[in-house]
């Protein structure tokens, strides 16, 4: 794992991995700002408002690797959750696992070779007003012969709003009389606490900030 408010260094990855993770972590920064572009298009935004507001500057990178269960259907991978950030983008190797919550029913999501996954996060649900919607997921234990191998990078906001700890919330260009705030500003020590504090299980920081 390696977590960075700036783009990464290149001499702080390990020399075995550095060529690969350099070279994704330059590519998955170039598809996160084109969906962000596109996703603030979508909510009658300026197209750089999301990159503006630092939503591609924090980053976090995370490799998961699931060996082979002997017993599958006893446990999980990982549990289901939401991702509490702006947006991730996920690659997985050929061995399935991952699925998401659609319609109250578990969905397979099956590898592509060459292609990625993006994650909406609770952070950006609640600066859209509800317009985009995080989605549960989860990851199966493997049943495969072979490891399950997944990386992920986790973008999130680096310069907070307001005086003092700042503060963030729905953007007040969505707020309206006739589509008001479903959610109340918090500050960046509730967001640390809110996503340390709780387990996987929920919409961790949307439950939270709900009014």
């Amino acid at each position: 794992v390696w977590a960075y408010s700036e783009p990464m260094p290149v001499q702080d990855i390990p020399e075995v991995c550095r060529e690969q993770v350099a070279a994704f972590v330059t590519g998955t920064a170039g598809v996160a700002e084109s969906i962000m572009e596109l996703l603030a298009e979508g909510l009658g935004l300026e197209r750089t408002k999301f990159t503006d507001l630092t939503f591609l500057q924090s980053q976090l990178f995370v490799g998961h690797c699931y060996p082979p269960c002997p017993q599958p259907d006893l446990t999980l991978g990982i549990s289901s959750h939401t991702d509490p950030g702006i947006l991730t983008v996920l690659m997985p190797n050929h061995v399935p696992g991952l699925q998401v919550r659609h319609d109250g029913a578990w969905v397979d999501v099956k590898p592509l070779h060459g292609g990625l996954i993006v994650n909406i996060g609770d952070f950006l649900q609640v600066v859209s007003n509800d317009v985009y919607k995080s989605v549960h997921h989860r990851v199966l234990a493997n049943s495969s012969n072979d490891l399950r191998i997944s990386v992920a990078m986790f973008y999130n906001v680096f310069k907070w709003k307001g005086e003092g700890l700042g503060y963030y919330g729905p953007l007040p260009e969505l707020i309206t009389p006739e589509n008001p705030a479903k959610y109340r500003n918090f500050t960046k020590e509730e967001f640390k606490a809110n996503f340390f504090g709780k387990s996987l299980g929920y919409k961790n920081l949307v439950e939270a900030v709900k009014i």
